[in-house]
């Protein structure tokens, strides 16, 4: 299945090609059409894997994990999986349309001066000793994220307390999925992003803190591009390789973002 797109794609690598694709075919629908239809694209060729997309028979088809079969839900530890905002502007009806699956940020750099963030934008939620955790507590902590991926509790039922939206084919997604509409009066531009390129967030960070993180954020992509900006968060990120200032999973994310400027400045 993964080498539709090439040698040495990976499993999220796949997902989101899928949904890129998807979201291309179905260009004229609304954002929220586009990432359901991406997932049920997914859906669809997992089932010609499997035979069906149930944990039953993902469990048949995977023994190694076996040792997850305990719980159901596990079966979600060994799907493609990738997160994505969709946005369309009108700038006639001076609106936007959005769609927002998992941790990718749509932030609205208002002409006031303030940041909003539509969706994401709060960075990692990582514990602030996971630097310093064994390979196998990592390990743990990741089974036990992946379980909340479009998430059922024991009855099958979503839960909006404990589940995430990701586009992983599992049909609970029209249920986290956050869509929804944003005018764009007071707009001076608007950024897309994933969470690999926001500025990196210090633990217990406040609404203030935040602010002023996303607003620091802004004056550096306004003053130099997002490509002088990216440089400046690699270089704060490799003064921090110990993660101590800044506990993330990684030294850094991956890092893709669309900034349009909608008002002269």
């Amino acid at each position: 299945l993964l080498a539709e797109y090439g040698p040495g794609v990976s499993a999220a690598a796949y997902a989101a090609y899928l949904t890129r694709d998807t979201a291309t075919a179905h260009i004229c629908d609304p954002p929220a059409e586009m990432l359901l239809s991406a997932n049920a694209a997914l859906n669809a060729v997992l089932t010609g894997v499997y035979g069906a997309l149930t944990p039953e028979a993902v469990f048949a088809a995977e023994p190694g994990l076996a040792a997850y079969a305990h719980d159901p839900r596990f079966f979600r530890l060994v799907l493609p999986v990738c997160v994505a905002t969709a946005v369309r502007l009108d700038l006639a009806a001076q609106r936007l349309e959005y769609a927002h699956a998992g941790d990718t940020a749509l932030l609205l750099f208002m002409a006031d001066g303030h940041v909003r963030a539509v969706t994401g934008g709060a960075g990692d939620v990582v514990p602030p000793d996971y630097a310093s955790w064994s390979s196998d507590k990592r390990a743990r902590y990741t089974v036990e994220s992946g379980i909340r991926h479009n998430y059922v509790d024991d009855d099958g039922q979503p839960d909006s307390q404990q589940g995430v939206a990701v586009i992983n084919g599992l049909p609970q997604l029209a249920h986290y999925l956050h869509a929804g509409e944003q005018l764009l009066t007071g707009v001076d531009a608007v950024l897309v992003c994933t969470d690999g390129l926001l500025w990196p967030n210090p633990p217990n960070e406040d609404a203030a803190g935040q602010q002023a993180r996303l607003a620091h954020m802004r004056a550096l992509i306004e003053s130099e591009g997002l490509a002088d900006y990216l440089e400046r968060l690699r270089a704060e990120e490799r003064a921090d390789r110990d993660r101590v200032r800044y506990p993330r999973f990684k030294i850094h994310d991956d890092a893709t973002g669309l900034y349009v400027r909608l008002s002269a400045r």
